[in-house]
């Protein structure tokens, strides 16, 4: 569970990261995208508003031939006007503030213009009319130049913090790969560690204290509670022999290969170790005496024959066994594990290559 943990959290990690850069891409395009709609629509409609002035400063030309039907096009145009504006400043206090603020201004200059030409003055050819309408189009003209630089700088603002957020983006992705990767490693190492810890380097059996960890528990736990457990106990005649006539290396050789069978000759279920030396152990659940010997003498035998290749060939090898069982609930580890090692005693002392049954 512990092993597991690191490589679940960089997982959580990796994904609430690529989830929250996602999430302000997506902020960013929903704040933004209003924006840049009200920018348009003040854009347009000061576009219908440059228009209007226009038609005003043409209305007031013509006022002198027909001074009525003209006076009354003008008022029309002029409340569309005076109306569109109010509208828009409406519409601008949506804006940022630093934006919202001189868009207002604008558009209060463009108002105070249109209250000064009233219909009483519009018939006047004087230069305070024609001073007023310049100022009008010039402001609304101005308006309209500061909204679409406005959009501009928007746009590219908003592209560069979409650059910056997919960088971020990638960044953090790349981050939590990089932490993952680097968990995963580690948790790759820790159980590497955690299996040399517990094996044998050479026959890649559990080791002694490894064995003698498990094997306890394993007696305890046993379902049904009487179910019998055979432990056997197996030593190599005379191996130091062989690695005083052939060397360490051959006898390491010869080691690793009894491993090998044992390890092959052994049910699933069984625990099987080296113990130390030319000491080896096999604890088999749910198996009786019978069972015990007949897997021990198929040890024996394999080990009676075994053919040691070089440089330990012609060296004969045999092993004595040891075997004790357990068939009631209330035996214990140590009382099997004494039974067993006093068999293989007497296995030992009773000429060797043999199996005894404590």
């Amino acid at each position: 569970m512990n092993r597991v943990f690191p490589l679940v959290l960089a997982a959580g990690v990796t994904l609430l990261s690529t989830a929250s850069a996602l999430l302000l891409l997506g902020y960013l395009s929903q704040v933004r995208q209003p924006m840049g709609v009200v920018r348009d629509a003040l854009i347009i409609e000061m576009a219908r508003s440059q228009e209007d002035v226009a038609r005003i400063a043409s209305l007031k030309q013509l006022a002198g031939f027909d001074n009525t039907p003209r006076a009354h096009e003008f008022t029309q145009v002029a409340d569309t006007l005076h109306h569109r504006l109010r509208l828009l400043s409406g519409t601008a206090t949506r804006l940022p503030a630093t934006q919202r603020d001189a868009v207002v201004g604008y558009l209060e200059r463009a108002e105070h213009s249109i209250s000064l030409l009233a219909y009483p003055r519009f018939s006047d050819t004087t230069a305070d009319t024609d001073d007023t309408l310049r100022g009008l189009a010039s402001t609304i003209d101005e308006l309209t130049s500061y909204l679409m630089e406005t959009e501009s700088h928007q746009r590219k603002l908003d592209r560069r913090l979409a650059l910056v957020a997919t960088i971020l983006t990638a960044l953090v992705l790349m981050v939590g790969i990089v932490l993952f990767v680097a968990l995963l490693r580690l948790e790759r190492h820790s159980n590497a560690l955690h299996y040399l810890a517990m094996t044998d380097d050479l026959t890649q059996l559990y080791n002694r204290r490894q064995w003698l960890d498990q094997a306890p528990h394993l007696l305890a736990l046993r379902r049904p509670a009487d179910s019998p457990v055979a432990l056997m106990l197996l030593d190599l005649d005379h191996f130091k022999r062989i690695n005083d006539d052939f060397g360490h290396p051959a006898g390491d050789k010869v080691l690793k290969a009894f491993g090998v069978m044992l390890k092959r000759v052994a049910r699933r279920s069984d625990l099987a170790a080296r113990l130390g030396g030319d000491e080896f152990a096999l604890l088999m659940p749910q198996a009786d005496a019978r069972n015990a010997e007949t897997v021990g003498e198929r040890i024996r035998h394999e080990t009676e024959h075994f053919d040691p290749t070089q440089p330990a060939a012609g060296a004969n090898l045999t092993v004595s066994i040891g075997i004790a069982v357990s068939s009631h609930a209330d035996d214990d580890f140590s009382s099997l594990y004494r039974r067993a090692d006093q068999a293989l005693y007497q296995a030992k002392q009773q000429g060797r290559n043999c199996i005894r049954l404590g």
